[in-house]
């Protein structure tokens, strides 16, 4: 086997500290300079904190309507409801949208989410009114009423509310009328054809 080499210490030379720095400052030799601990902490930046944002609340473009929609069931005759069903089905919309465009025209508050926009409406009016000269007008005169089918349709409290308001008034005979009148009223206005004997306040059951 070889043997490691054999390596001199050198020893190391009695030179003091001063002495030390006397000849880097003649050298010139730059220093290292360690920074304060101070220095550092505050040289960091904090992380800045996003705004917070108040539990319940929702962005403007997110707020939802106030009040829950409440269920509201009336009678309609029943070739109405299929009316309503075969132009909600033309128009590509549902028939809660088509009554409330009803009542929109005949002058209740509808928030314009829950309607047509004006042309669409304008539409959907123009297609009732030109199918309507083919209806009989002895048909509209009271008479016996025609069938009836429950229908139920989700309005806002506000609309409820105003229709149930109405209906504590009283026509021109003295009668109260009811929520179902205001509704087959509104509809009739708007262009569907209804007879006189469907709009009575009994034609519809309790509804």
């Amino acid at each position: 086997m070889t043997s490691k080499p054999r390596f001199r210490q050198i020893n190391t030379p009695d030179v003091s500290d001063a002495d030390i720095e006397r000849i880097n400052n003649s050298m010139k030799v730059p220093t290292l300079v360690h920074p304060a601990a101070e220095a550092v902490m505050t040289a960091r930046q904090q992380p800045v904190e996003a705004p917070r944002q108040h539990a319940g609340t929702l962005p403007p473009t997110q707020s939802a309507r106030a009040g829950v929609p409440h269920k509201l069931t009336v009678r309609i005759p029943q070739s109405l409801n299929d009316t309503l069903k075969r132009d909600a089905l033309d128009h590509r919309t549902y028939v809660r949208t088509i009554i409330l465009c009803a009542l929109q025209f005949a002058g209740y508050s509808v928030h314009a989410g829950d309607v047509l926009a004006p042309e669409a409406a304008a539409r959907l009016r123009l297609a009732i009114l030109s199918r309507r000269k083919c209806v009989e007008p002895s048909s509209m005169l009271l008479g016996a009423p025609s069938p009836q089918q429950k229908l139920s349709i989700d309005v806002p409290p506000s609309l409820e509310e105003a229709l149930k308001r109405d209906a504590l008034k009283r026509d021109t005979n003295g009668k109260r009328i009811s929520v179902r009148t205001i509704i087959l009223l509104a509809l009739r206005v708007f262009g569907y054809p209804i007879a006189d004997a469907d709009l009575a306040p009994g034609a519809g059951g309790n509804c």
